[in-house]
């Protein structure tokens, strides 16, 4: 999910520090990266969802904004299948986003990337080289870079998540692209057990995965047997916790 506009409109009612961040300079686990034999991508489930993002302090749960993703699966693309995914935010309290990408339906690398926020990027991978440009206001520039590995697209955690071997104690490093510093983030992974949690009309068992990117923790909720993400959560400095719930 990409959350940075909303990170910096509720910077302002948030105490300082509340969204600092640092990076990570190399692997905690071990490195998961694009072309790994355990990312085994589960079968597209072309749909529309929408999910509602809220933010919770003492009990009091304010509605954020509304998310919509639709997946859809391009068979004939050039190179290969890929996924093709549109995330938009609908909301009155911070700017709306789309945020849109392929990624490579046989390995889920990342193909390319088509953000609509504060700035402008549009990206196109290969490998580990990342060519396109990034706008912010009245000002564009290009990109063009090597990484020293092959990186995933953030945004697709939950699709990536649900492709990984979990099971309880798996750990892994995954390699990520950070269009702001234009170098790789690691974000760590951690099985911390099963949870049930509401699903299509019934409560279904998923795998509680924690997570860190930049120091900042987050968590996924994966079905079991769908790979779906059921539910995300973050918690911020204010004591507030954002969530994504179906």
């Amino acid at each position: 999910m990409k959350l940075a506009p909303l990170a910096v409109a509720l910077a302002a009612v948030l105490p300082a520090g509340a969204c600092a961040q640092t990076r990570p300079a190399a692997p905690t686990y071990h490195a998961v990266a694009p072309g790994a034999a355990e990312v085994r991508p589960r079968a597209v489930r072309e749909s529309t969802d929408t999910l509602q993002m809220v933010m919770e302090k003492d009990g009091v749960v304010l509605p954020v904004a509304q998310l919509v993703i639709e997946t859809s699966l391009a068979r004939s693309a050039a190179g290969g299948a890929v996924v093709h995914r549109v995330e938009a935010t609908r909301s009155r309290m911070v700017p709306s986003t789309v945020d849109s990408f392929q990624l490579a339906a046989a390995t889920l690398a990342p193909v390319s990337q088509r953000t609509h926020e504060d700035r402008v990027v549009a990206l196109d991978f290969d490998g580990a080289a990342i060519r396109g440009t990034i706008a912010e206001g009245e000002m564009a520039g290009p990109v063009e870079i090597t990484l020293p590995i092959a990186v995933w697209y953030d945004n697709a955690m939950d699709l990536l998540l649900g492709a990984l071997p979990l099971a309880d104690g798996y750990t892994a490093s995954l390699p990520t692209y950070d269009d702001v510093a234009a170098a790789v983030v690691w974000r760590d992974v951690r099985v911390a057990g099963t949870e049930k949690v509401p699903g299509d009309g019934e409560m279904v068992d998923a795998w509680r995965v924690e997570t860190t990117r930049k120091g900042r923790a987050s968590t996924y909720w994966i079905e079991k047997s769908s790979g779906r993400m059921m539910r995300w959560a973050q918690p911020l400095a204010s004591g507030a916790q954002m969530r994504i719930v179906r």
